[in-house]
């Protein structure tokens, strides 16, 4: 890990790892309707379903996950900020919207990321250098370390994206797609939710859902010292598995918890 004083830390974008068969298998027995979420569509779409997992589904969204606990090890003092997470920010079902006719049309390319990041309340401002988080309650910050402008990231990201890929190859790309995403923040703002949004529109693309709405940030908002462990866990010790195996988990979490939200507006 680099390390440029003793109170930040970089984080560094990682090759597409090659997981183990066991962690394969279980990605590859998801089939292609197993994360379809009936009657959403054109017609219906759930504006407000993020926050109404958030507000009446928490307490089914926590992972339990056997892994180091990094940041304790980074002696980090974390403290999760779950106060008002939803306030003053349009709601991610806009962003779905977007990306739903975006797919639709073909049009998926930098200007309809940019766009995406916008509905959803981001800067709209590609990031100048390299950008760091806010700091932890210790003062510790992260910086994120990606050497490519965010013009060139964007199009060779969109490029990977739209790769021919095997059926049971989707989801274990999906995640490594977020990562990717996320750790090389190519924008000023909005970052984990633009990354977020497009997980959702691959698996929406490749047709593990009929719409383009998955919404993750309650499942990681509730487990979010976990999944941080887990993105320490491959930066610090090379290993992708804990955060893989997260993400799989808050996937099939936040389905069913959408179909339980959707099915009692």
């Amino acid at each position: 890990m680099l390390q440029t004083n003793p109170n930040a830390f970089q984080i560094r974008r990682q090759p597409k790892p090659c997981l183990p068969d066991c962690l394969k298998v279980k990605f590859s027995n998801i089939s292609l309707s197993e994360l379809v979420i009936e009657g959403l569509g054109k017609d219906c779409w759930p504006v407000g379903l993020e926050a109404d997992l958030y507000r009446h589904f928490s307490h089914l969204l926590p992972i339990a996950l056997r892994m180091n606990d990094t940041l304790a090890f980074l002696g980090v003092d974390y403290e999760s900020g779950l106060g008002a997470p939803f306030h003053a920010r349009p709601p991610s079902e806009l962003g779905a919207f977007a990306a739903w006719q975006a797919v639709g049309t073909g049009t998926l390319d930098v200007s309809a990321v940019i766009n995406i990041n916008r509905v959803l309340g981001g800067s709209e401002e590609l990031r100048h250098g390299r950008i760091s988080t806010t700091p932890f309650k210790s003062g510790h910050k992260v910086l994120f370390d990606c050497n490519a402008p965010p013009e060139a990231f964007l199009t060779e990201w969109l490029d990977a994206f739209s790769e021919t890929c095997a059926a049971d190859q989707v989801l274990e790309r999906a995640i490594w797609l977020f990562v990717d995403f996320l750790i090389a923040h190519p924008f000023s703002d909005g970052n984990g939710r633009t990354a977020r949004m497009l997980l959702q529109t691959f698996l929406y693309s490749k047709g593990f859902l009929n719409a383009p709405i998955l919404p993750l940030r309650p499942a990681i908002l509730v487990n979010q010292r976990i999944f941080l462990c887990a993105l320490w866990e491959w930066e610090l010790h090379s290993n992708p598995i804990p955060l893989f195996e997260f993400m799989n988990a808050a996937i099939i979490k936040t389905k069913y918890c959408s179909l339980r939200a959707i099915s009692i507006r």
